[in-house]
């Protein structure tokens, strides 16, 4: 849930930049983002190993995958629609508020999952989703 939290952070800051943002803040935002996300792929595949039933490790890896590219593409049609005039702020805004939309949306799944505190139970955590 922590990347899911810097996540919003830094696309609400894409909000506040414009052609004399200093370069100190959009370094922040690219860290706010890149960090987390390098680290996202191992979390993900450690849960994967540990919650997939044994004999279908293969296909819960697989799905991992197929849907890491769905995103890969919903992030490419969303460029190419806020984009389309070119890489300017209106777009970059547009895409703080489309990423910031999606964000919320994920964290309200997390946040109401049920399941979640069944594999905090079985791997001794209490109290955190």
């Amino acid at each position: 849930m922590i990347h899911a939290d810097f996540q919003f952070i830094a696309v609400l800051l894409l909000l506040f930049t414009h052609h004399t943002t200093s370069v100190v803040l959009i370094a922040f935002i690219v860290l706010l983002l890149g960090i987390p996300q390098g680290l996202l792929n191992l979390g993900n595949q450690n849960a994967v190993y540990y919650q997939a039933n044994p004999k279908q490790i293969g296909a819960s890896a697989g799905l991992l995958r197929t849907f890491m590219y769905l995103g890969a593409i919903l992030a490419s049609a969303a460029n190419g629609l806020f984009f389309k005039a070119g890489a300017n702020t209106p777009g970059i805004h547009h895409i703080g508020l489309f990423c910031g939309s999606v964000t919320l949306l994920l964290i309200l799944m997390t946040v109401l999952d049920r399941s979640l505190s069944i594999v905090n139970d079985k791997a001794g955590v209490k109290g955190e989703n």
